[in-house]
């Protein structure tokens, strides 16, 4: 009965992990898709004018605010240190320049960007919308013209 009972709680473990899974490669799929339906513009580096604020998408994705711009900044690799709150010392970024960051040469979090993209005011929302679930949004119905 024990062997029976491991062995379910094991499969049910790795099922979750799968689903988990399937879901993040979904949501790396869907800004990838963005970035195709979109055309966006890839640039080599983005200039600082204070501290670096980011929005988290995913492990591959953040959403890089500097000053009234925004870029989609994409990572070399799964990046696990981006959704963390506490800090590590392999966190710890890379910069050639105090001002500037560069793909493909320097990191945030401990994770070398690949790509950097511009985005619209109108394109960082809809991008930060992606990962919402149906149903988080907030629906308020349009006012008939009868009224």
């Amino acid at each position: 009965m024990k062997n029976y009972l491991g062995v379910a709680l094991l499969s049910g473990a790795l099922g979750l992990s799968a689903c988990a899974t399937t879901q993040d490669e979904q949501e790396v799929e869907a800004v990838r898709d963005f970035i195709a339906a979109n055309e966006l513009s890839q640039v080599d580096d983005i200039r600082l004018y204070s501290q670096l604020h980011y929005s988290y998408l995913n492990d591959h994705f953040v959403i890089a605010s500097v000053r009234r711009a925004d870029y989609l900044v994409e990572f070399q690799s799964r990046c696990r240190a981006l959704g963390r709150q506490e800090f590590t010392p392999s966190m710890v970024d890379v910069r050639h320049e105090a001002n500037i960051i560069r793909a493909r040469s320097d990191s945030i979090r401990g994770c070398y960007i690949s790509k950097i993209y511009e985005l619209t005011a109108e394109q960082g929302k809809e991008l930060r919308r992606l990962g919402d679930a149906p149903g988080d949004e907030t629906f308020l119905p349009e006012e008939s013209e009868s009224e």
